[in-house]
């Protein structure tokens, strides 16, 4: 697999005054009618970080992450992504949308298009690029995630896991300030899980910023700048990997941790 260059970011342990928050949350809640997805989320994201989240499955960890894009609009609160506040004014969600990237747990590739045209697609309508300039860049991402010679397949003739790694390649098309991964693994099988970390793992160490959520708590270990616990809508706990796994802070972190590690 082709490694990733990117320019130098700044380092994960930079002094936060030295550093460009990208994602910005500031008391952040949500409501599914009376049930109280997000409670009050606050968190900076940096540049050149990837943040974990993790926690038990109904802590709204995929409504955050749903939110950072608009989504799942937020019902008070404050989100700011790339200098610019999310909120009902449209042109504010298009140029938080041409900035982020998602990949979902099931891929949301379109099954009439291609692996060329599913990427080339929003390059070619939203960012007006030339169809040999955004067909030259599709090879170069396809390269870049080890699958270049499918990309005049069709997503039905792919495996799980290639077709995640179109879905990656789709959503670094458009050059995102940051990236958002929605449990990315969980619908693949073991072999293809692999082949997707090694992906992930790459673009980490490329210094591409990335909010994750994943049950991948060895995956974490590894790649995490930092990771966020999630609980009942909550944040309960923030910190490095070596924070979190060995000296967790909070009793609901040291539970968790005993029934998954």
């Amino acid at each position: 697999m082709t490694s990733i260059e990117t320019d130098p970011t700044p380092a994960p342990d930079m002094p936060a005054a030295e550093r460009t928050p990208v994602v910005t949350c500031r008391d952040v809640n949500k409501w599914f009618g009376r049930f109280h997805a997000l409670r009050g989320i606050s968190t900076e994201i940096y540049e050149g970080e990837t943040v974990v989240v993790f926690g038990p499955s109904g802590s709204s960890k995929s409504t955050f992450l749903r939110t950072l894009n608009r989504l799942e609009p937020h019902d008070a609160g404050e989100i700011i992504v790339n200098g610019i506040t999310l909120d009902h004014q449209v042109q504010n969600l298009h140029a938080v949308r041409a900035n982020v990237g998602m990949v979902f747990q099931h891929f949301n590739l379109f099954p009439h298009l291609t692996v060329r045209r599913n990427i080339t697609l929003a390059p070619q309508v939203v960012r007006h690029q030339s169809r040999k300039e955004a067909d030259e860049h599709a090879l170069r991402l396809l390269e870049r995630v080890g699958i270049p010679d499918l990309i005049d397949m069709y997503p039905a003739d792919l495996s799980g896991g290639q077709q995640q790694r179109v879905a990656i390649a789709r959503a670094l098309a458009m050059d995102p300030k940051v990236l958002l991964l929605d449990e990315p693994t969980s619908a693949l099988d073991p072999e293809s899980i692999r082949e997707v970390l090694s992906v992930i793992s790459e673009l980490s160490a490329s210094g591409m910023t990335m909010i994750i959520v994943t049950h991948e708590m060895g995956f974490a270990r590894e790649v995490a700048s930092r990771l966020l616990f999630f609980a009942q809508g909550q944040i309960v706990e923030e910190g490095t990997p070596e924070q979190i796994f060995d000296h967790p802070r909070e009793e609901r972190t040291r539970q968790f941790l005993s029934q998954i590690l």
